[in-house]
C-alpha cells in the first residue's frame, strides 16, 4: 500500500496558503487567500492578471529581493517595454490611481501577460489594475466606470476571408 503524501500548508503573513496539489511549484500554483487573487485584463490578443499587493502584507525578506514596486512577467516595468513607448505608457498604467485617489506607492503591482503587442499588453494590465482598484476602494468604482476603466474594449482584428489576401482588401476589380 502506497502512502499518499498530504501537501503541506504555510502561513503567510496571517493567510493560508496551500499546493493544489503535491506536484504544485510556484506562486501561480498556489490557492491565494481570496483579496489576493488575481483580477483578469484583456485587449485585443493580450490577456493579463494582475496582483496588487499591499506592501503591509509583504514579509521583509520577500521586499529585499523585490527591486521594483511594478513588476510584469519577472522583470521591472521599464526594461518590459520599448524605449520608444515608455514615456506614453507608464503614465497611462498609473491612471487607474490617479483616478481612484491612491497612491500607487502603497502597493507592489505584479502582473504576467500574454500574448499581443506592446500596446494590447499595456491595456489588459490597466483593465486589471482598474478591476483590482474597483475592489479595494469602495467610492471609485463610478469614477472608473466613468472613465471607461473598467469597460473591456472589445475591437480585435478581423477575420481573414477566404479567396482574399486580407479581410477587406481584394484584387483590383476590372470592368472589362
Amino acid at each position: 500500500m502506497t502512502k499518499i503524501e498530504i501537501p503541506t500548508v504555510t502561513h503567510i503573513n496571517n493567510k493560508i496558503v496551500a499546493p493544489i496539489n503535491k506536484y504544485s511549484r510556484g506562486v501561480r500554483n498556489f490557492k491565494i487567500s481570496e483579496d489576493l487573487k488575481p483580477k483578469v485584463g484583456r485587449r485585443k490578443a493580450s490577456i493579463a492578471r494582475v496582483w496588487l499587493i499591499p506592501k503591509s502584507q509583504i514579509n521583509t525578506k520577500i521586499e529585499e529581493g523585490i527591486k521594483s514596486d511594478f513588476i510584469i512577467n519577472d522583470r521591472d516595468f521599464l526594461s518590459f517595454f520599448p524605449i520608444g513607448k515608455k514615456d506614453k505608457l507608464q503614465s497611462a498604467l498609473y491612471m487607474p490611481f490617479k483616478i481612484a485617489g491612491i497612491n500607487s506607492n502603497d502597493y507592489v503591482i505584479v502582473a504576467t501577460v500574454k500574448g499581443g503587442g506592446t500596446t494590447g499588453q499595456a491595456d489588459a494590465i490597466i483593465l486589471g489594475i482598474a478591476r483590482n482598484l474597483a475592489i479595494i476602494s469602495d467610492g471609485c468604482h463610478t469614477m472608473m466606470r466613468k472613465n471607461g476603466y473598467l469597460t473591456r474594449d472589445s475591437r480585435s482584428v478581423e477575420t481573414k476571408k477566404s479567396g482574399k489576401p486580407k479581410s477587406r482588401k481584394s484584387k483590383q476589380f476590372s470592368k472589362r
